[in-house]
């Protein structure tokens, strides 16, 4: 989940940065115009739980972005929290001294999220006993709240083109002024799930 939600990021910031300039204003009001023309009925299956999913991460709702995940997206986490509960703090130790070892320069614009890394580290040290008596879904949600990375998170809002359906598993297929994206899903229990199913 950390993967797809820092992929998306990534497009959106390069959007932005590709927007940036004298000749972006027809960019940014295409852009703008992409939202408005978003079509569900483009992808009547996937779109609305893509729909979903963004809007919870705007707003900073990570259980029902776990719940809308598959359990492939929920993978990522599972491993992480074993491997927590397994090394204890050391687990934020090592993370805490790889990123001391990489910090960037002082006049570098990336010194400060670093920073506010190494004081997301120091608070699961502390909080390591609770860290350890969570569940794969309670850690998700901590961590989240935790990631100053996503403080920011802004919806992608890029118009549907299609939707592939293929039994049990899915594509949504969507663009944005700048870039195209293919979005995967998976029917779990009835429901479909954004990402692929678990391995």
């Amino acid at each position: 989940m950390k993967d797809v939600i820092i992929v998306l990021s990534v497009l959106l910031l390069a959007v932005a940065i590709g927007c940036s300039g004298k000749k972006d204003e027809g960019t940014k009001q295409d852009a703008a115009k992409a939202v408005d023309d978003m079509k569900l009925e483009n992808a009547p299956t996937l779109g609305p739980v893509y729909v979903k999913w963004e809007q919870a991460a705007e707003n900073k709702d990570w259980g029902t972005v776990w719940d809308l995940s598959s359990s492939g997206e929920h993978q990522w986490t599972e491993r992480e929290l074993a491997e927590i509960k397994e090394k204890g703090a050391a687990y934020y130790e090592d993370m805490k001294a790889h990123q001391q070892a990489n910090m960037p320069d002082p006049s570098d614009e990336r010194r400060k999220n670093a920073e506010a890394r190494l004081k997301t580290y120091d608070k699961c040290i502390a909080d390591i006993d609770k860290i350890k008596a969570m569940s794969s879904r309670e850690y998700f949600i901590y961590d989240k709240q935790n990631d100053p990375n996503l403080s920011e998170y802004k919806a992608n809002k890029g118009a549907f083109e299609k939707e592939e359906i293929n039994g049990d598993e899915g594509n949504l297929m969507q663009h944005a002024p700048g870039f195209e994206l293919t979005t995967h899903f998976t029917r779990e229990g009835g429901a479909w799930k954004r990402g692929r199913k678990a391995k």
